[in-house]
């Protein structure tokens, strides 16, 4: 017998390996977030120019498609047709997201430099504001001291963040820089996924069905045609979705003479593609900086976001998306959670098209789970017999053996005489 056979078959091997198991599984568990950020922040950095390319091209497919079926429908060559849709759905693309940044971006950086050169005499009429608040609760003989300390806690912490974030701020002004140069290579990238399409689509499927089975195949393309209708739905609807609610902000807060009305109606507009917590993050931030200049605009652009956000719920957004992907609230709010804690940002913005393709997989698993149990036979079960109620005996039923009883004779009838017919 070799050595290591008689290691292996001693009983305190078995437990060993278990533990050790179990150590392992344990220390990765703990460090799970560790390894995982680690890797996929190594793999982020590398693959993000094609990654921001892949994402480009497929949202600049659907607008070079509408380009291909309803501007150069009547040229006849392919594949002429379909560079020149894609050369100019790019170039439509790009000139809406310039117009945009250059509209926006030039009011933002105006809002925000006045912002923060007003800043002491705006944290002056805050303090004001809650010196009046407590002179009045004081008046009704409220203790107000939590306010002074609330005042000094909140100033205070403002001062520390904006001391301790100082090198953030500049490295995330490196990253942005970073950022806008993988940008240019991923509409560069993009450009040639957009061209390639046809051969790369086809390259995965003639590769996926030599690899998969007819059947899984077909279902794997299914799946992936409902994932597709799901993304591209919930995408564009969103986009309007937020341009609407951003416009109404804006043309709500012009009315009522509000100050900034740019820099607040592109943070509600940004902060409502967010799901659930979106709306919530939009008011926050657009009260905070009314709340320095009025505390009464505060207060009406609060009541606007309540205003807009029912007529989102109920009007918006069912005329937008219909009830098409038919996602409850509690599997929303459930990937919003797991989403930001895992991809933080891009989690939450996907989180209503992941719970909705979690949705139709579970839908489709029942059913089918469901047809399965119908096709497989269910035994006969025989019929319970019922008890006799108590204190009756129980009739015997007639053997089949027994012989047959006897008819019962008829009466002899009587004659008129009084007699029968015996005698």
């Amino acid at each position: 017998m070799k050595p290591h056979k008689k290691i292996t078959e001693q009983p305190w091997f078995h437990y060993s390996v278990a533990t050790c198991s179990a150590v392992v599984l344990f220390l990765l568990l703990s460090n799970f977030k560790l390894l995982f950020s680690s890797f996929f922040g190594t793999l982020k950095t590398v693959l993000s120019p094609l990654i921001i390319g892949l994402i480009t091209a497929y949202l600049v497919d659907p607008v070079v498609k509408t380009m291909e079926n309803r501007v150069f429908h009547k040229i006849a060559k392919p594949k002429l047709r379909r560079n020149l849709s894609m050369v100019l759905g790019v170039i439509v693309v790009v000139l809406v997201i310039t117009l945009l940044m250059v509209s926006l971006i030039p009011q933002l950086i105006r809002s925000g430099k006045t912002l923060i050169a007003n800043m002491d005499d705006y944290i002056a009429t805050a303090e004001a504001f809650l010196d009046t608040v407590s002179r009045q609760l004081e008046a009704f003989s409220i203790d107000t001291s939590f306010l002074d300390n609330l005042q000094d806690r909140i100033f205070d912490y403002i001062s520390v963040w904006i001391q301790d974030n100082a090198a953030n701020i500049f490295n995330t002004s490196f990253s942005i820089g970073k950022s806008a140069m993988n940008f240019v290579i991923g509409m560069i990238l993009a450009l040639y996924f957009l061209g390639d399409k046809a051969h790369l689509v086809n390259g995965a499927k003639q590769f996926l069905s030599l690899v998969l089975k007819p059947a899984r195949y077909n279902r794997l393309m299914d799946f992936a045609r409902r994932c597709h209708v799901i993304l591209i739905q919930y995408i564009t609807y969103s986009l309007l979705e937020a341009l609407v609610v951003g416009a109404l902000n804006a043309i709500l807060m012009a009315i009522l003479g509000m100050n900034y009305i740019v820099l607040i109606s592109v943070i509600v507009a940004v902060t409502n593609l967010i799901p659930t917590f979106g709306p919530i993050i939009g008011a926050v931030i657009g009260g905070f900086i009314l709340v320095l200049i009025n505390p009464l605009h505060a207060l009406y652009f609060l009541i606007i976001t309540v205003v807009l956000q029912t007529i989102d719920g109920y009007v918006i957004k069912p005329r937008l998306f219909g009830g098409s992907l038919g996602v409850s609230g509690v599997w929303i709010l459930l990937f919003v959670i797991v989403g930001g804690k895992l991809f933080n940002l891009a989690g939450m913005l996907l989180a209503i098209p992941c719970a909705a393709i979690a949705s139709f997989i579970y839908t489709d698993w029942k059913t089918s789970r469901a047809k399965k149990r119908e096709e497989i036979p269910q035994p006969m079960v025989p019929p319970t017999p019922v008890p006799e109620p108590a204190g009756t005996d129980p009739e015997p039923e007639p053997s089949e053996t027994d012989p047959d009883p006897e008819p019962s004779k008829p009466a002899p009838s009587a004659d008129p005489s009084g007699q029968t017919e015996e005698e």
